[in-house]
């Protein structure tokens, strides 16, 4: 009985300048759709992790795949924004435990960071920081992690309310009240 006729994998000549400088060509059969995505092609590709050959093999692939090219495209979009948007400004704040009066804050940035110390008293391994706001109603409740006994959050500057805010720190698992803290939002100068 005859085998069927079955044409053979198409092998793909390219050229792969790796980064040595050094240019070799590559005589190999493209990257398939299904072993793209099952290998993470697209990530590692923007990120960097795969090896030359892989490279040169997934840049053949995705040349001719649709999918995989907008995948590429969105991706370095996505990481383009994403370089920009972590080399704004930040505007840092550091509020102590003991302060007695509550602490004026001007974020002029777009993003504050805000690290506020805890008391040896307030340790929990899960803290959830709850912004009351004199101003208005609605509550902000972030979650962080303790570290170095302090709590460190980047915040957007612009979603504060300007006036007295509470921040209550709370153990995230038992909901207990660790302490708070008094700000108050003013305007940037």
């Amino acid at each position: 009985m005859p085998l069927p006729h079955t044409e053979p994998t198409p092998k793909v000549v390219t050229f792969c300048n790796d980064r040595s400088g050094i240019v070799r060509i590559l005589d190999r059969s493209p990257v398939e759709h299904q072993s793209a995505v099952d290998g993470r092609f697209t990530e590692r590709y923007l990120l960097d992790e795969l090896s030359p050959d892989e490279a040169a093999e997934f840049e053949v692939h995705f040349f001719d795949c649709a999918v995989c090219a907008e995948e590429v495209r969105q991706g370095a979009h996505l990481a383009a924004n994403l370089k920009a948007v972590l080399q704004e400004a930040v505007h840092q704040e550091t509020v102590h435990a003991n302060a007695g009066a509550p602490i004026e804050i001007r974020p002029s940035d777009r993003f504050l960071d805000l690290t506020i110390s805890l008391d040896p008293s307030e340790t929990a391994s899960r803290i959830e920081c709850e912004f009351q706001f004199a101003a208005s109603p609605a509550l902000l409740v972030m979650a962080a992690s303790a570290g170095d006994s302090s709590v460190r959050l980047r915040l957007p500057a612009g979603r504060f309310p300007l006036g007295a805010c509470t921040v209550v720190l709370r153990d995230k698992d038992s909901q207990r009240e660790l302490g708070q803290r008094q700000l108050l939002i003013a305007k940037p100068d």
